[in-house]
């Protein structure tokens, strides 16, 4: 399963994650500053590896974060063994996982952005 949510006006992503967990308990926060955490990560190895701090990569992830703004990384889960994962920031969401999901367990979470509003694209 591949679904890309384009939000289609303003949002609050923090709003967003909260609908999310209370429309599905034990949605797992994987996340609450993705680009902060991938960032902090490509530096360190940066660092272990000798790698410039200043490489055109490591500044490239760093322009994208600035674009992106807040991106929540959310671990949903849609019954007690089918899990998707969720990128949500203020311009859309991205949501993956098994591609045997059926429609049944997918339709409420694509209701769900929908609402927000959001155009929905999926696989």
């Amino acid at each position: 399963m591949i679904a890309v949510a384009r939000f289609t006006t303003d949002v609050d992503v923090v709003d967003i994650v909260r609908r999310i967990s209370a429309a599905y308990p034990g949605t797992a926060t994987v996340s609450d500053d993705y680009y902060r955490d991938r960032i902090a990560s490509a530096e360190a190895l940066a660092t272990e590896i000798g790698y410039d701090q200043n490489s055109r990569p490591l500044q490239c992830l760093r322009d994208v974060a600035s674009r992106v703004g807040l991106q929540y990384h959310l671990r949903i889960p849609l019954t007690r063994n089918t899990w998707v994962d969720a990128r949500i920031d203020g311009k859309g969401a991205l949501v993956t996982g098994d591609g045997g999901i059926p429609d049944s367990l997918r339709i409420k979470l694509l209701d769900l952005l929908a609402a927000i509003p959001a155009t929905i694209d999926t696989d």
